[in-house]
């Protein structure tokens, strides 16, 4: 329950950007507008999921990761951020099989275990930005994700008892959700008035209790002119 009402919060404090944006806009200007230190930001990159404890199985523990989100510079130190991330899918599997007898009868099973979880959510917290230069910043960010989690297993093979053969072929999905929180660190370039690019790296720790690394590169977009 309190997971569900973090994540109702998160999703909030999009709009609440927006709002602590209209009521610092200035009085004097010609028209609404939104104020300089609003911005926009999307990313795109790789995520990597904690996986060494699956012994035995071949996994794939990295996907395709994205997200969008709002900002607000309430200086040129710091930044509050609020948005979603898509932190894509990984998998696991494991083949085998077994032969011996049964109640003094022959029995025989091969098959395939396949275990996959997709993950996602909504961030929220502050940033401490470091100017290097007039256009080069560094910074540390950390705070909440609410995130959700789909997992499904999918177990298929055949066993063979007594001379008959049983087909197998079961499926399960279970989803879960939380909350827990993030660390990053990066670097951002300004390239025009009110353009910048970014990389950082954010660890997303515990999520369903394993970590989430992504390393990504995006844009962010001023609403007004960058600082």
């Amino acid at each position: 329950m309190r997971a569900k009402s973090y994540l109702k919060a998160a999703t909030l404090g999009c709009f609440g950007l927006l709002t602590l944006a209209a009521t610092t806009t200035n009085a004097w200007a010609e028209g609404p507008k939104f104020p300089d230190n609003l911005y926009l930001t999307a990313s795109v990159g790789q995520s990597t999921m904690d996986m060494d404890d699956w012994e035995g199985f071949s996994v794939n523990d990295d996907d395709t990761s994205y997200s969008i989100g709002l900002g607000f510079d309430f200086n040129k130190y710091l930044a509050i951020e609020a948005g979603y991330i898509d932190l894509g899918e990984v998998s696991a599997t494991i083949s085998g099989g077994f032969t011996g007898t049964y109640q003094g009868l022959p029995i025989s099973a091969t098959g395939t275990l396949t275990a996959s979880a997709e993950s996602d959510g909504f961030y929220f917290g502050p940033q401490l930005n470091i100017p290097a230069t007039d256009a080069l910043d560094f910074y540390v960010k950390a705070g909440y994700l609410a995130w959700d989690m789909d997992s499904t297993a999918t177990a298929s093979g055949t066993m063979t008892y007594a001379g008959t053969v049983y087909a197998v072929n079961e499926t399960a999905t279970v989803s879960d959700d939380g909350y827990d929180p993030y660390l990053g660190l990066g670097l951002s370039f300004d390239v025009s008035n009110t353009w910048s690019v970014k990389a950082d790296w954010v660890r997303y720790i515990d999520v369903d209790e394993s970590d989430i690394d992504v390393f990504a590169a995006g844009v962010i977009w001023k609403f007004g002119k960058l600082r």
